[in-house]
């Protein structure tokens, strides 16, 4: 039996990241031209929607695993890593930061929530890493790279707030299994 119930609010509250996604997507399509939507905006949106449901009540929480780890790959649509530029890297933290705060209409925001975005550079590879820290710990992190030609994110979050690490646990061993690359150690996260 739920402890909790899981309200009609708090239900349409959970797809507030979903339709900012959308918004961001038509509003890349605007600005760009074109008339394919990026998906990426829409997959990070869905993926923090899903996370938000999760814990929908105690009893799942507490039976949930400590750290959530996904992946998912879209078509690059020329994405290049020569298009990973600074505004590209802002672009990524500005959104999922958004598509968060917009998944919590019902709860009050930690002020020491902040998004750090950075790029990890490799000989093969360049990836966007966007960092979710409540005190300057990492609490959630977002891996973002080429894979082929698929553009392709790996989404790490603790649920209960602690630090995740991008080099070790589940999180570190699904980004070296999607990027084929360890995160290095001098690297945050």
């Amino acid at each position: 039996m739920r402890d909790t119930a899981y309200s009609l609010g708090h239900f349409l509250g959970s797809l507030a990241p979903l339709a900012i996604g959308i918004a961001v997507s038509f509003w890349l399509r605007k600005r760009r031209g074109g008339d394919k939507l990026p998906g990426w905006p829409i997959i990070v949106g869905l993926v923090l929607t899903i996370l938000s449901c999760t814990g929908a009540t105690r009893s799942q929480a507490a039976t949930a695993p400590k750290i959530r780890v996904v992946s998912y790959s879209e078509p690059a649509n020329g994405l290049t890593e020569a298009k990973m530029t600074p505004e590209f890297l802002q672009a990524l933290n500005d959104s999922w930061a958004e598509s968060y705060r917009q998944s919590r209409p019902d709860k009050a925001i930690d002020p020491g929530l902040s998004f750090a975005p950075h790029y990890v550079n490799y000989p093969e590879r360049r990836l966007a890493v966007v960092e979710m820290r409540l005190n300057q710990v990492a609490i959630g992190a977002a891996v973002f790279g080429l894979v082929g030609n698929n553009f392709t994110r790996v989404i790490c979050l603790d649920r209960a707030g602690a630090a995740v690490d991008l080099r070790t646990g589940e999180c570190g061993q699904k980004i070296r299994e999607v990027f084929g690359v360890s995160i290095p150690a001098g690297e945050r996260g």
